[in-house]
């Protein structure tokens, strides 16, 4: 009976031990959620309002897209904001005109796995002009704005958003 007594304390020390320790570890549970995210994830469109300013990008950058951080900020023939999420070569580059500061352009690269994801919703917000070899061109309604696809690489692809001037 002792012997019984000696090992079911025992056994409820360690079961004990081990509970505390595997429930205490909260820290590092939340980082591997964060980093298993799917590929696929919800895509958001960058910010795309035409003659949009500088600091009205980087508002939008600050409030809605998060994981991403401004990496440089070049003004030599033009101004150019280029920001980056940390996974790769994923990011955007907004460039905006030297003489007026108004953004006509901007290149989004991303994963080549959400390819499919990211080309079937931009073909439900624009219309399509052309298609070839996997790659499309899209303007909205007031066909003042140009998205295309391009192929990159193996592993990215850019979504390119041209502003059309009337």
């Amino acid at each position: 009976m002792r012997n019984l007594f000696k090992i079911a304390t025992l056994s409820i020390l360690i079961a004990g031990t081990m509970c505390s320790t595997s429930c205490n570890s909260h820290d590092g549970i939340l980082e591997e959620i964060e980093d298993v995210q799917p590929e696929t994830a919800k895509w958001q469109e960058p910010y795309h309002t035409i003659g949009a300013s500088v600091d009205q990008v980087k508002a939008y950058m600050t409030v809605s897209m998060k994981t991403y951080s401004l990496q440089r900020e070049i003004t030599s023939s033009c101004i150019q904001l280029s920001y980056s999420n940390g996974k790769g070569q994923e990011g955007f580059l907004y460039s905006f005109g030297l003489n007026n500061g108004a953004l006509f352009s901007i290149i989004d690269t991303e994963s080549m796995a959400r390819k499919e994801n990211i080309t079937a919703y931009l073909r439900q917000q624009y219309s399509l002009i052309t298609e070839s070899d996997g790659q499309v061109m899209l303007t909205n309604k007031d066909k003042d704005i140009i998205v295309n696809t391009e192929s990159v690489s193996d592993e990215y692809f850019n979504v390119c958003y041209s502003f059309v001037s009337k």
